[in-house]
């Protein structure tokens, strides 16, 4: 049986203020692979470089999840 992951998620696709620029929705998630599980994360705070890098920092990725260690 084959599930279908997906995340409640914030990200941005541009640099920029937060209400500019931040995006709220469902993004999918790779299913775990072997030896790895998936945890639930009610809450994630917001680090200053968070801000920083949304501002300024140029984009490496399509999209950036901010604090996003995992």
């Amino acid at each position: 049986m084959t599930t279908s992951l997906s995340t409640r998620a914030a990200w941005y696709e541009k640099n920029g203020e937060a209400r500019d620029v931040m995006v709220l929705g469902s993004l999918p998630l790779k299913a775990p692979g072997r030896g790895e599980v998936c945890v639930r994360l009610a809450t994630s705070g917001v680090n200053p470089s968070d801000v920083k890098s949304r501002r300024a920092r140029p984009l490496t990725d399509p999209w950036v999840v901010p604090h996003s260690d995992g």
